[in-house]
């Protein structure tokens, strides 16, 4: 049994990444239909071959088998080359040719660390859902959208037992992905008595946009800092927010 914190859940920071490895992950199973296989590994070139993505998300958690949502916001990714910009549930995170930023409000913590050089945004979680799973169904098709449910292999995903994919087969998107999560939570944190269900997430894909142009301030940490060198000197916004410097050894 856990408590319900926000803060701690991967559902606050590791939803974009969560995002980013069902698009560029690649997916082979051995007792997959090869109409299913095609369609997802259309999905992976599109985003692979791309010099730039854009989109917003909005993203929706549930309590158990509930239809209305307990939390929902609003957020964006935006990469482009090396460089991204993305932001969840009040937590940002950027890379330029400058560094690597994570700030997190809720914390009012800057963390700046070195750049990754080509990185794999699947591999910086170490965790790939989709490679985990070793089934795939068929659960809706309406014209050319389709809804995948994908079954995690026993013991390899300790947080999320199944997933499923809305993917337009004509533009190989992404337009949905509804995570459930494996253990369950307190989501009462306001008094003594509990309020026990099973976390479930929704991840809607909005505007997206393939090969468009954006602008360089999308990546810039100027609103964070005064200055980055010698030292990170964070601007008056965010003077009470910790800052750690790991870009050098």
């Amino acid at each position: 049994m856990r408590s319900l914190n926000w803060s701690a859940l991967p559902i606050k920071h590791n939803v974009v990444m969560v995002m980013l490895m069902t698009m560029v992950c690649g997916t082979t199973w051995g007792q997959i239909d090869p109409e299913i296989q095609s369609v997802f590994d259309k999905m992976k070139a599109k985003y692979e071959n791309a010099k730039s993505i854009s989109m917003a998300l909005d993203y929706n958690v549930y309590k158990g088998n509930s239809t209305k949502p307990v939390q929902t916001s609003r957020g964006h990714f935006n990469m482009k080359g090396e460089y991204s910009s993305m932001r969840v549930m009040g937590v940002t995170q950027l890379q330029n040719a400058e560094m690597q930023l994570m700030v997190d409000d809720s914390s009012r913590m800057i963390v700046a660390n070195p750049v990754i050089k080509n990185p794999n945004y699947a591999e910086a979680m170490q965790l790939s859902v989709v490679d985990m799973c070793d089934s795939a169904v068929v659960v809706n098709r309406v014209g050319n959208v389709s809804v995948y449910r994908l079954f995690v292999k026993p013991g390899l995903a300790q947080e999320i037992g199944k997933l499923d994919i809305k993917i337009d087969s004509e533009t190989s998107f992404i337009k949905e992905l509804v995570m459930y999560y494996n253990y369950q939570m307190d989501f009462n944190m306001s008094s003594r008595e509990r309020d026990i269900a099973i976390p479930r997430l929704q991840i809607i894909y909005q505007d997206v946009k393939i090969n468009s142009d954006i602008p360089s301030s999308t990546f810039s940490t100027k609103r964070y800092f005064k200055s980055i060198t010698p030292e990170l000197v964070p601007n008056p916004k965010y003077s009470n927010y910790e800052v750690i410097d790991q870009r050098k050894p």
